[in-house]
């Protein structure tokens, strides 16, 4: 399974809330769509160390402290997109 970070899986709610308001005249439809983001929201998320604005080269600012190498795959909850576009 393919795991989204954190402002892919809010970029994915924000774009599936908004088809569903412009172009869903149906109550079962939005009902649909309310379903797929409460799954979504449901599901886990990768908050892996080099794709975090706070960690440099081996080192995260949130923690001052460089991170182990076993560890950035896991990456932590105050994980911080770079470039939100």
């Amino acid at each position: 399974m393919h795991l989204m970070n954190p402002a892919q899986r809010d970029r994915a709610i924000t774009l599936i809330r908004t088809l569903a308001d412009e172009h869903t005249s149906t109550p079962h439809m939005r009902g649909l769509a309310e379903q797929l983001v409460a799954q979504i929201s449901a599901m886990p998320v990768r908050r892996a160390c080099g794709e975090c604005l706070l960690f440099n080269k081996g080192h995260c600012a949130q923690w001052h402290a460089d991170v182990p190498i076993a560890e950035r795959s896991k990456g932590c909850d105050a994980w911080d997109e770079d470039i939100p576009f």
